[in-house]
């Protein structure tokens, strides 16, 4: 289950081949047969997935798959059936079709789309990939963050959380603080690393002695969730040692206060693997 593609993919067209041998060289109808596939390919699979229990997503979609496979070309033989036997003929017994083929190559690319989702969710993608096919950046090979300001959260439930939200940003965008980031290196997965915060007001000026606390986020798995808080190293700079366990993509959220001023803002960086060391 480790290769969601090849696992899916793999079994899928076992179950292809055996129906059709099993519908080609035996008297069974196609209900049977389906039926019986399904069982055999459950019966062998819910226990090794349980074993091997990667998420509830993976095992979904295997489940999803190996059902569905069985399941359409047992109701397109079954049709075939009916069909002859109300026009008084013998059953013939076709072992292609351009119809089931049709269906199974489909669920073949739906579960390799599925695959490279949840590849990418949990894993990222390589720098290679990220060179090929998107254009270098100035800081090419490096972690990136972008800020893209505020963002309103929770308030939907009460009118006054919303409104009270909304007088918080009002006062963020007057008070206009800058505020930049990164790492200090190259960050990788599963080393400690520097990541680096410099606040100024409008007017250039430092802003120390604030309180900064924040959260590293997960998109594809909450339990990796990182809190943090920042500590002032020098006017206006704050800096924490982190670790990140997975590539790819990471969510930051970090609030600012000092005495009555907060300040909120979101990033997403991208965190490259560790590159393995040729022997």
């Amino acid at each position: 289950m480790n290769n969601l593609a090849a696992s899916v993919g793999i079994v899928i067209i076992l179950e292809f081949l055996a129906f059709v041998l099993l519908y080609r060289f035996t008297k069974w109808s196609g209900k049977q047969i389906a039926f019986t596939v399904i069982v055999v390919t459950l019966g062998l699979f819910i226990p090794l997935g349980i074993f091997n229990w990667k998420s509830l997503d993976r095992f979904a979609i295997h489940f999803a798959f190996y059902v569905m496979i069985p399941y359409v070309l047992g109701i397109i033989t079954t049709h075939w059936e009916i069909r002859q036997t109300a026009e008084g003929e013998s059953i013939n017994k076709k072992w292609f079709h351009w119809a089931p083929a049709t269906l199974v190559a489909f669920f073949l690319l739906l579960a390799l789309v599925d695959a490279t989702i949840i590849t990418i969710a949990e894993k990222g993608v390589s720098e290679e990939f990220m060179q090929r096919f998107f254009p270098k950046s100035k800081t090419a090979g490096t972690g990136e963050s972008k800020f893209s300001g505020t963002v309103p959260h929770d308030f939907q439930e009460k009118e006054s959380l919303f409104n009270a939200y909304l007088k918080k940003r009002k006062q963020q965008q007057q008070r206009g603080w800058q505020v930049r980031k990164g790492w200090v290196g190259k960050p990788v997965t599963g080393k400690p690393q520097i990541f680096k915060v410099a606040i100024n007001d409008r007017e250039g000026t430092a802003v120390s002695g604030a309180k900064i606390q924040g959260q590293f986020l997960r998109p594809a798995d909450n339990q990796k969730d990182i809190d943090f808080e920042m500590q002032e190293v020098g006017s206006g700079i704050y800096q924490t040692e982190l670790e990140l366990s997975q590539p790819g993509l990471w969510s930051l959220v970090m609030i600012i206060e000092r005495g009555d001023e907060w300040h909120e803002v979101r990033a997403k960086t991208m965190i490259p693997a560790a590159s393995t060391p040729s022997i």
